[in-house]
């Protein structure tokens, strides 16, 4: 009785075929009966038992719409579990069958030979379930509830979206986010636990957001005068931006590039508002300023500075510890003698006493009597050892004190009768003293006079030492100049 109670919630419940199932005398199997069931509507099917006498039954349903057996229920059934040995009425395990489908039904008995129970097809038809929805659209986005959906006689299991752009969803609670602005025809169908479903469709009107607006972000870089920006920090959310355009506030002409990364060079230091304004994608622009504060470097100039090396005549001059900021481009030398020069490192030789370039007599004895006069004779000579003509010389005897001052030659050459023409006498052994002087030439020899000839007294004249001021300036690739003189000393 309790099996029969427990399908009270089928009702209203619709009488089909009714089968008597008779145990042979030969085994189970044998005394099985087979039917088919085939339905116009959604339902729950269920077989009423009558047992007279069965110990068992096992009841087989198969779907055999498409020929191929497909079990949809397996139930072996002791009738004394039941209180329905050997006799009662039981029902069987439902089964959900959908409409328009074939199914067949096996009863096998097992008992007492010609015991037996009579199994009635029962149908209950299903109510088929309500689809209910709201549809909340935000902007592409649409949400939806289909909670108001109900199913008076069973429960729903499946909730199946249609959005209307060729695409399709599940839940009872969803949303979908659509291409492209518009209205579709949403449509909903819920299925109920017995395969039955019903549709609802409903038009929804959805719209484009309103563009979210790029933000402008930007980092300066100061180097002197020159900036450099960087502004690939900026972003958009909905989309991308195309364009960044600088105002770099010192009247100069904006800038507007695909790039986030741009340079500007100022005029002169001081404080500038850069400006970024960034557009996206749909038109929209952001912007910000920062303040940037160049400054113009001072360039120091250059100093000049050398050392000097001589070497009689001859200068080496030497500048690398001269020095500048920015480098030295050039190093010019003034050498005080109307000459010039250049180069870190130089090398110049100063003119001395000219020799002039004379044929000259050879240096031979001067032949002379053993008796007076006797001669100081000789050649005055250049530092190279080449005549210097025209010198004056202070021939003088050291013993006695005096001198006389003659002229050499056109050849350099000069001869004296010191023993005649000298005051004071002449004895063998005085020491005789020549001087030359040429301009600032100077030189002297001296030697002892001899008996019965002369004596040779070639003189060289030296230039003394003299100064010369030597001038260094460089110059810096700002075209600053730096200058230093120094004097040094030549030995001729």
């Amino acid at each position: 009785m309790c099996a029969v109670m427990a399908l009270v919630a089928f009702v209203p419940l619709v009488a089909a075929g009714e089968y008597t199932i008779i145990k042979g005398p030969q085994g189970p199997r044998a005394s099985a009966m087979t039917w088919t069931y085939e339905t116009t509507d959604y339902g729950v099917w269920t077989a009423k038992l009558d047992n007279h006498g069965l110990r068992s039954l096992v009841v087989d349903v198969y779907d055999n719409t498409s020929g191929a057996l497909d079990q949809v229920l397996h139930q072996r059934i002791r009738f004394a579990a039941y209180d329905a040995y050997p006799s009662g009425i039981i029902y069987s395990e439902p089964v959900n069958m959908a409409a328009g489908r074939v199914y067949e039904i096996t009863a096998t008995p097992n008992g007492p030979r010609d015991s037996y129970v009579v199994v009635s097809d029962q149908w209950m038809i299903n109510e088929l379930p309500v689809a209910l929805f709201d549809a909340t659209p935000n902007y592409l986005t649409v949400n939806v509830n289909a909670s108001a959906s109900y199913d008076t006689d069973g429960t729903i299991v499946e909730y199946i979206w249609e959005w209307g752009d060729s695409t399709m969803g599940s839940g009872e609670v969803t949303s979908h986010m659509y291409g492209m602005a518009g209205t579709y025809d949403v449509t909903l169908t819920v299925v109920d636990n017995l395969g039955g479903s019903d549709s609802l469709t409903q038009p929804v009107t959805v719209m484009a957001p309103p563009n979210e607006l790029p933000v402008a972000m930007f980092t300066p870089t100061v180097n002197e005068l020159v900036v450099d920006v960087n502004a690939s920090a900026s972003y958009d959310t909905d989309g991308t931006i195309v364009a960044y355009g600088w105002n770099w506030g010192d009247g100069s002409p904006s800038v507007v590039s695909a790039s986030p990364r741009a340079s500007h060079t100022y005029a002169m230091g001081g404080t500038y508002a850069i400006t970024l304004v960034v557009t996206d994608n749909d038109g929209g622009i952001g912007s910000v300023a920062h303040d940037v504060m160049p400054w113009a470097a001072v360039d120091e100039p250059p100093v000049a500075s050398f050392t000097a090396v001589v070497n009689g005549l001859t200068v080496s001059v030497n500048a690398s510890g001269s020095s500048d900021d920015n480098g030295i481009v050039s190093y010019a030398w003034n050498w005080g003698d109307g000459t010039t020069g250049n180069g870190v490192v130089a090398t110049h030789t100063y003119s001395g006493a000219k020799a002039q370039s004379l044929t000259t007599e050879s240096r031979v004895s001067i032949q002379a009597d053993p008796v007076p006069p006797y001669y100081v004779a000789g050649y005055t000579l250049d530092s190279t050892g080449a005549a210097l003509p025209d010198c004056q010389l202070t021939i003088s005897n050291m013993r006695t004190g005096m001198s006389v001052v003659i002229m050499s030659d056109a050849l350099g050459f000069y001869m004296w009768d010191i023993a005649n023409q000298l005051e004071g006498g002449y004895l063998v052994g005085d020491l005789i003293n020549v001087t030359a002087v040429k301009g600032t030439a100077i030189g002297w020899n001296e030697g002892l006079a001899a008996a019965g000839g002369y004596i040779q007294l070639d003189v060289t004249l030296v230039a003394p030492p003299f100064d010369v001021t030597i001038t260094l300036i460089v110059t810096d690739t700002k075209g600053q100049t730096s200058t230093m003189t120094m004097k040094v000393t030549l030995y001729p």
